[in-house]
């Protein structure tokens, strides 16, 4: 991938941690996408999701997803999440990740395939695109030992630990995920100590690849 594709797809990730974002200074940096937190753990709306959504609309910055943190550790659990991010949404369309990395997911074998599963049915069935956000380490551990239908994840891998990086400096490519799990993969979140103008403090930067494994 070029510097200059690199720079057309770079993307950040927000939840109401980052507080409040001005979005016109985001686009201005050069960041033209966004994925926004969507619920919190007690399944209600982010503080900040409607804020942001309206701030990027404004801005033109493109909301290329919604995320969900999961806590499910059932099937049901799973369902009731996913029907509750399709009512947020309440018909805005954007591709659903589920985040799945909590302690509380490890251990649960094969399980953990069936609640990917049941969730990806609820919001695939409503006809949104769906994938799995995940780190590195946990997809190796804990996802790949598994027949998984999902061809599209973004993954995490902070190669360059937590030091702080500006949306300037782009990613080396020889730590690209992808490389490591031997798939071709959505997304690449290379850092979460990242330094734009328009976001106070540490924020997500990503790469977005598109595409699937099967394309």
């Amino acid at each position: 991938m070029s510097d200059k594709n690199i720079l057309t797809n770079k993307c950040v990730d927000v939840s109401s941690y980052q507080g409040n974002i001005n979005w016109e200074q985001v686009k201005s940096a050069g960041v033209h996408q966004a994925i926004l937190k969507i619920i919190q753990k007690n399944l209600n709306p982010d503080t900040k999701f409607e804020q942001n959504w309206k701030g990027c609309q404004d801005a033109g910055v493109t909301v290329s997803g919604v995320y969900n943190y999961s806590y499910a550790t059932t099937t049901a659990k799973a369902i009731t999440d996913a029907k509750k991010v399709l009512s947020v949404l309440n018909g805005r369309q954007c591709m659903v990740w589920l985040d799945v990395e909590d302690k509380c997911l490890k251990g649960l074998g094969p399980l953990l395939k069936d609640i990917i599963h049941a969730y990806s049915d609820v919001i695939t069935d409503a006809g949104y695109p769906f994938g799995v956000y995940t780190g590195m380490s946990f997809y190796q551990s804990y996802l790949k030992p598994y027949p998984i239908k999902c061809d599209t994840y973004w993954i995490a891998r902070y190669y360059n630990s937590y030091n702080k990086m500006d949306i300037s400096t782009n990613p080396n490519e020889k730590y690209n995920p992808g490389l490591s799990i031997g798939r071709d993969i959505y997304a690449w979140q290379y850092t979460s100590s990242g330094q734009i103008s328009g976001i106070s403090g540490n924020v997500d930067f990503n790469i977005i690849y598109g595409g699937t494994a099967n394309e």
